[in-house]
């Protein structure tokens, strides 16, 4: 999977009054996959370390990048909902604000 997070000006998308909604809603995923990735690194810091199996090289790394792959596909799975909810607010904000849309999804 692609690990680069999309890049979007909100400055240049509120000056332009143009915004592409499938970039938004990707965006909107994006952020709600690092959430939930933030809320599960707290969570593997609670669970207490052993050392019965001695040093393992390479654990917080593997835990790391396995937590990545998983956030993003339960973000895209539909996840906590978070980025739909985000999506959906920053939409009504922007047809608010009477911004032209440049692709209907």
């Amino acid at each position: 999977m692609n690990n680069q997070i999309s890049r979007i000006e909100p400055a240049s998308v509120i000056q332009s009054k143009r915004v592409d909604k499938a970039q938004l809603r990707r965006v909107c995923h994006e952020f709600e996959s690092i959430f939930i990735q933030a809320v599960m690194k707290a969570m593997r810091k609670t669970i207490p370390q052993t050392t019965f199996f001695g040093k393992q090289w390479g654990k917080e790394i593997f835990e790391s990048l396995f937590d990545a792959e998983i956030c993003k596909m339960v973000s895209q799975k539909g996840g906590l909902g978070l980025g739909k909810i985000l999506y959906e607010q920053m939409i009504q904000k922007l047809e608010n604000q009477n911004t032209y849309f440049s692709k209907g999804l």
